[in-house]
């Protein structure tokens, strides 16, 4: 995980969950500061936002999270395609937890 998805995790352990949220929305807002909208650093921070919402049982915020992260054009490098399918398990992941099984099936048969 990121340096700031550990620090959310960590203080989400503590009993902070408004300040874990906080410590990674930094994350994106500094990613899309540096790097812009629809940069790869801002599609992983989105999904780590994604991954903290899933942590906490927030299935709707971190299944638009996932969603936001993996759209776009499929990115040209092994490793931003790697994190594509990442993101794509996370948004089936909180499909799951929505019990949308229907549509989680239709994600994890895209990445196949």
């Amino acid at each position: 995980p990121s340096a700031a998805l550990q620090k959310a995790l960590e203080l989400l352990a503590q009993g902070s969950p408004g300040e874990a949220e906080a410590a990674v929305k930094k994350a994106a807002v500094d990613a899309k500061a540096k790097h812009g909208s629809g940069s790869h650093p801002l599609a992983c921070a989105y999904a780590d936002i994604g991954r903290l919402h899933l942590r906490m049982g927030e299935f709707q915020k971190a299944a638009l999270e996932f969603q936001h992260a993996s759209k776009g054009a499929m990115p040209a490098d092994a490793p931003s395609r790697r994190d594509r399918l990442g993101f794509m398990y996370g948004f089936a992941e909180a499909l799951v937890g929505l019990a949308k099984y229907d549509e989680a099936e239709k994600v994890l048969r895209q990445c196949i």
